[in-house]
């Protein structure tokens, strides 16, 4: 079997093309216009921002290090490629030893009362702006390696050719979902508006569910001797 045997996937502009479809707004052999495509790429875009805020998607987990330098509490992430937006773990390593941090909210991190403590960093926090900065605690007082899990931002559907920063078992979801956006622009009746949100809930379900890790085995830590 050839690798082009398990390539498929359909671009930015398909997705919209089938989502007005859906919706009754586009038929075959007919063009979008320029302000039906802005308007389809405005809402796939924001939708897919917002599923960013509400689920964790297990390709979007990332490991990164960061160099912890002696007397530097903060760390601009603004160049880390892909982008950071929440970090799920973080370990510092030394004398061969996986030493976990805790992994607090900014806020968390604001309501410490003395920021100048120096020792080996125990805690770490995202303050998740635009320009995200990486904050640890204690300051450290020697050179150190930071290990730490990202969660790393959804890429945007920039370009008309370009495909979704998701497997392609959600392309249903995804062009349910933007259909079922458009439907409240296009004010279709309520209950076909919502019949189109129960096949995106149906979809988006079931596409997610495939997601989860697997393990061959389990373990108990101490168990083996």
């Amino acid at each position: 079997m050839a690798a082009s045997d398990y390539d498929f996937n359909v671009t930015r502009n398909e997705i919209i093309e089938r989502a007005y479809r859906i919706i009754g707004k586009f038929s075959l052999g007919d063009v979008l216009s320029a302000e039906m495509y802005q308007q389809g790429i405005i809402a796939l875009n924001s939708m897919i921002k917002s599923w960013q805020g509400k689920h964790v998607f297990l390709w979007t987990i990332k490991e990164f290090t960061q160099t912890l330098t002696v007397g530097q509490a903060s760390y601009s992430l603004a160049s880390t490629d892909p982008a950071v937006y929440a970090i799920d773990r973080a370990y510092l390593r030394y004398d061969n030893i996986d030493h976990p941090c805790d992994v607090a909210s900014y806020r968390q991190y604001v309501d410490i009362p003395d920021k100048t403590s120096k020792g080996d960093p125990t805690l770490v926090a995202l303050n998740g702006q635009m320009s995200p900065t990486l904050y640890v605690w204690p300051v450290p007082q020697q050179t150190r390696t930071l290990y730490y899990t990202g969660i790393v931002k959804l890429k945007d559907f920039d370009t008309a050719a370009g495909n979704s920063d998701f497997p392609v078992r959600y392309i249903e979801a995804i062009t349910f979902g933007l259909a079922h956006k458009l439907s409240y622009e296009y004010g279709l009746p309520i209950q076909q508006s919502r019949e189109l949100e129960r096949q995106f809930q149906a979809e988006f379900g079931e596409a997610k569910s495939g997601e989860r890790e697997r393990a061959e085995y389990e373990f108990c830590e101490g168990a083996c001797k």
